[in-house]
């Protein structure tokens, strides 16, 4: 950052402190501990952002947050995180949103030319390689919605052709059902294992059906 920014973000702080409400004004050396502060600290938070995140605060988004009538540099640093936070929630859920149109979009485009076995399998498939990266989805209880979701739609796809009779929503989730059915199968190759469920989806169909003959 070269002086002339550093000097606008400096004006910015100066502005933002009365914002704030804050009747002291800021000595130049707090407002010099500030900037250097920021531009170690948040080196890639732009002036924006900064506003936007003091906006955000006073509108109390984050909750109260007491200034003290000091302004910080650990004020200053806790708005700051509580607008990341924010933030990366916010893109999270708009990812996630993306994320469901597409898979919207998927499945019209599927119900065109659809196998409802080939369907079913695929779902099974697509469940299976998310128990793989479980520990890597929870992480995130937005994509674990989604999941949920899918599972839900897979087990849903398999009734319909009378697999998963033992499936009690009101006993497990979804997800929990897959990890329940996928588990023993954790000594295979991931291949392998889609392929020993294509062909147990397609041996169980073919069983109910000669049973209803």
């Amino acid at each position: 950052m070269n002086n002339e920014h550093k000097q606008q973000l400096a004006k910015c702080l100066v502005k933002l402190c009365y914002f704030v409400g804050i009747k002291e004004p800021l000595s130049i050396e707090n407002l010099k501990m500030l900037v250097y502060y920021l531009v170690n600290q948040h080196p890639t938070f732009i002036q924006e952002e900064l506003e936007q995140a003091f906006f955000m605060a006073s509108s109390g988004d984050f909750g109260e947050i007491e200034h003290y009538q000091s302004f910080s540099p650990m004020y200053v640093s806790k708005i700051i995180n509580l607008y990341t936070s924010k933030r990366s929630e916010a893109i999270s859920k708009y990812r996630a949103e993306i994320e469901r149109i597409k898979l919207d979009e998927e499945h019209k485009e599927k119900a065109k030319n659809y196998n409802a076995v080939e369907g079913c399998i695929e779902a099974i498939c697509s469940q299976y390689d998310s128990f793989l990266k479980y520990e890597e989805l929870k992480k995130d209880e937005d994509r674990m919605g989604l999941e949920e979701t899918r599972g839900s739609i897979a087990i849903q796809l398999g009734q319909k052709l009378g697999l998963f009779k033992d499936y009690n929503p009101k006993v497990e989730s979804a997800s929990d059902f897959f990890t329940r059915i996928f588990t023993p199968l954790s000594k295979y190759e991931p291949e392998q294992t889609k392929i020993i469920i294509g062909k147990w989806v397609k041996t169980t169909i073919e069983n109910i059906s000669a049973e209803s003959k």
